[in-house]
């Protein structure tokens, strides 16, 4: 049993999605910010594992996402 107020941390499911979506919905003033994480999800550069889901015990909490990128001098 996890204590309360602890968070566990796994890789964003296809099933997380929608809820993903709603909290940066939620976030920001616009649909814009949502639409562009869709969209990295399509990106050829996107590495799947990479973009990690917080759920608190009680309630979903939060998400995060990492993605290919390149460094020009």
């Amino acid at each position: 049993m996890t204590a309360p107020g602890r968070w566990i941390t796994r890789v964003e499911r296809l099933a997380d999605r929608t809820a993903i979506r709603q909290v940066v919905l939620a976030a920001f003033d616009t649909a814009e910010e949502a639409d562009v994480v869709d969209a990295l999800r399509e990106d050829p550069a996107w590495i799947d594992g990479l973009s990690v889901v917080a759920t608190p015990t009680t309630t979903r909490g939060s998400a995060s996402s990492a993605r290919r990128c390149t460094a020009f001098r």
